[in-house]
């Protein structure tokens, strides 16, 4: 091996190991949000709609979830059929998501078996301000900075991003193609993405245009940015940051969909003995589906903290067209705030359109 070989290799290959050093560090950095509390208030807007504000609470431990949720339409009154509350969690055997929304007084939601599936899709939207960290739909639950750590190759250069000084990582992974920017100033936490799926990629174990959230989708690129973050303990936690969404590959014109997240309230030593978290709060009576079954087009009845299966003590309903009809509604919009991949100018305008109907509003 010559020398002019030799030295280009050796500066590829310490260039390497500084990209994967950087991306453990993020991850590591991240420990504290396995077991928290927060606050976090998540702003949108899109073409053609209104805006809307979801202020949510969010209460995690390990693989548990507990998220309540209140939607609002922006410049609309109070009592408007579009806004809504949402409670959704993971509870250890069983995901749960129940809505009510202002103009159908009944709560009604559902439940499922799913319990990885639905936890990642909660934790993959924009909503709830997980994006600050790196999760992003149809990754499976892993972070950016773990799916760049399975990419066969990587680049790292430093740059300045939004008057930072910053590592970029790059690279080509089974789950589209990221550009990372992380801050050394600030344990390497994310400051910076750019990143596109597209057609053929690993989307929640199938891939883009096969899963039922990406049918008709195409490529989509999401650019964060104006991170900002604050020091609790010994992390350094992203609490709000900027998130344009585009259709396509290129970052250009205006974002389909603008998201801006801000975190606050942090608790990282909670105690959730004796509160209600992981606890789903539906009322005795209140009209329930089976999120895996939804073929069947049962409302299961929701009675003494379980859902009475069809034909116990004949408490299962068959649902009518015009309940479905209206559930339908509903389910769309939440379905598009938690994934946001259509539109449709019904209420927020916004809608998404899954292969199971999950919240549902009578």
């Amino acid at each position: 091996m010559t020398l002019a070989f030799y030295i280009p290799v050796v500066l590829f290959a310490a260039e390497v190991a500084g990209a994967r050093e950087a991306l453990q560090a993020n991850i590591s950095g991240q420990a504290w949000s396995r077991k928290c509390t927060f606050a976090v208030v998540t702003e949108w807007g899109a073409e053609k709609s209104d805006p809307a504000r979801l202020s949510s609470r969010i209460r995690r431990n390990e693989s548990l979830l507990d998220v309540f949720a209140e939607l609002r339409v922006l410049g609309e009154p109070d009592d408007y059929a579009g806004n809504m509350t949402h409670r959704m969690m993971n509870d250890g055997k069983w995901y749960y998501g129940r809505t009510t929304s202002v103009g159908r007084k009944k709560i009604t939601g559902g439940r499922s078996e799913k319990l990885e599936e639905s936890t990642n899709r909660e934790i993959e939207s924009y909503s709830w301000g997980f994006c600050l960290d790196g999760h992003f739909p149809g990754n499976e639950g892993k972070t950016l900075a773990q799916i760049l750590l399975e990419a066969a190759e990587l680049a790292m250069k430093n740059e300045e991003i939004d008057g930072r000084s910053c590592v970029l990582i790059s690279g080509v992974t089974k789950y589209g193609s990221v550009k990372l920017g992380l801050d050394p100033e600030h344990g390497y936490a994310q400051c910076y993405v750019l990143h596109t799926k597209s057609p053929g990629e690993v989307y929640s174990g199938m891939t883009v245009g096969e899963h039922p959230d990406t049918v008709g989708v195409g490529s989509r690129t999401c650019k964060m940015s104006n991170v900002a973050f604050q020091q609790i303990d010994n992390y350094f936690i992203p609490v709000s940051g900027v998130l344009a969404i585009f259709d396509g590959v290129a970052v250009s014109g205006e974002a389909k969909w603008l998201v801006t997240s801000t975190r606050s309230d942090f608790n990282l030593e909670p105690d959730f003995e004796g509160t209600d978290a992981f606890k789903m709060d539906f009322d005795d009576g209140a009209r329930v589906s089976d999120y895996d079954k939804p073929e069947a087009h049962i409302a299961y009845i929701w009675d003494k903290g379980d859902m009475h299966p069809e034909g116990a003590g004949g408490l299962a309903v068959k649902m009518g067209k015009d309940d479905f009809q209206a559930a339908a509604a509903t389910s769309r919009i939440w379905w598009f705030l938690l994934l946001n991949l259509a539109v449709l100018g019904c209420g927020l305008g916004w809608y998404f359109t899954i292969g199971r109907s999950r919240s549902k509003s009578i």
